[in-house]
């Protein structure tokens, strides 16, 4: 087959994510990162991750594809963070920004929204802990 009539797009090109997708994934791999305590899934876990997204966003996404896209918004947004830490801004207009930033920079006691019922506890002995001393 000529090389010219060969489809020129990657197999696991960004060009089918759009800004509602990757927010869906976002959010689905995002709580269960939490649930595990900001630990690595693991395949089933991104086996669920690929299948939630692809029923929210009724487009077909296996784990490879959702892996990749996490991979890439991690990278990029390690990148805006130290734009954003060097240049001395309170936040970046990357579109996506907020969200990772509360997946990835905050400590739990730090985070609003969604604790963990461990983090809750731990939290409390931390508190009670200190207020005796």
């Amino acid at each position: 087959m000529p090389r010219s009539s060969r489809s020129l797009k990657p197999l696991y090109s960004g060009a089918d994510w759009n800004e509602h997708v990757v927010f869906v994934l976002l959010e689905v791999w995002g709580d269960r990162f939490l649930q595990l305590g900001r630990k690595s899934l693991r395949s089933e876990d991104w086996n669920d991750v690929a299948e939630k997204v692809s029923e929210a966003s009724k487009m077909e996404k296996d784990e490879l594809q959702c892996r990749t896209m996490l991979d890439k918004l991690k990278r990029k947004y390690k990148k805006e963070k130290a734009k954003v830490e060097d240049i001395g801004l309170s936040s970046s207009k990357w579109v996506y920004f907020k969200k990772m930033d509360m997946l990835m920079a905050s400590s739990p006691r730090q985070e609003c929204g969604v604790m963990s019922t461990a983090a809750v506890v731990h939290l409390l002995e931390q508190c009670t802990s200190t207020s005796t001393n």
